[in-house]
């Protein structure tokens, strides 16, 4: 849909620590909403990853964003603060954007993957085939970011 328009009616209410809720008024409103039909616009949280690598351990919070047909380019940003994360051209053979230590392109099975932060540790040992002894658990991840593509028509 190209753009619509949408009455609305607010009641708005008041509390007092001494009485029930209290209607103060009703609004009305319209909104009109006009959609770009070369944008889509996507939401999600992020996830911990974890790999262990030539005796590092790495991990971190990513985002993993679908490829969409036609598209012409993508942005992610922080959805509370707006802050930009990383942005790419479809055309790139590129993987993997943001900050994910330690991970690279083979590690994206499909579509994109958009590090947001992470860590790694040394194994504890020269020998890339001794045994781990320095380990970090998988972080919480959270937080939502606004991934958005800009498509042809």
């Amino acid at each position: 849909m190209k753009s619509a328009t949408e009455n609305i009616t607010a009641k708005i209410q008041f509390k007092l620590s001494s009485t029930g809720w209290i209607d103060m008024e009703d609004v009305k409103g319209t909104v009109k909403i006009i959609n770009d039909e070369t944008k889509k616009v996507f939401y999600a949280s992020s996830q911990s990853v974890h790999k262990d690598a030539n005796n590092w351990c790495y991990v971190g919070c990513v985002i993993n964003v679908s490829k969409i047909p036609n598209a012409i380019s993508y942005a992610v940003t922080n959805a509370a603060t707006g802050a930009s994360v990383a942005s790419w051209n479809a055309t790139t053979t590129d993987k993997l954007f943001g900050y994910a230590p330690g991970f690279s392109d083979a590690d994206v099975s499909s579509g994109y993957m958009v590090g947001i932060d992470g860590t790694w540790s040394w194994g504890g040992s020269l020998n890339p085939n001794a045994p781990q002894t320095k380990h970090f658990s998988p972080p919480t991840c959270g937080g939502t970011y606004k991934i958005t593509v800009t498509v042809s028509q």
